[in-house]
């Protein structure tokens, strides 16, 4: 689910078109800047939601050369035999 930032604001748009800035996050993230760098981002509540479940949802994540040896191995046979297979299904015939 990733969201594109919709817009830029800087804190002084923010303080002064604040329904505006507002009404915009509520289509899509923006980014508010503080002296033209980006500082923080305005995003919906269920967006914001989301992403925590996400988050929650990979931080068991592995890289390959993370995982214990045998676990590495059968990953990189299952996923060469994959590549294998797809390939051979590909090749003109």
């Amino acid at each position: 689910m990733a969201t594109p930032i919709g817009k830029r604001f800087s804190f002084s748009e923010l303080r002064h078109q604040t329904k505006h800035v507002i009404d915009t996050a509520m289509r899509n993230p923006v980014m508010i800047q503080k002296h033209g760098k980006d500082t923080l981002v305005l995003v919906r509540a269920d967006q914001y939601a989301a992403l925590l479940d996400a988050v929650d949802r990979t931080k068991d994540a592995h890289f390959v050369g993370q995982l214990p040896d045998p676990h590495k191995d059968t990953l990189i046979d299952a996923f060469e035999q994959h590549l294998a297979k797809r390939d051979s299904s590909r090749a003109p015939g």
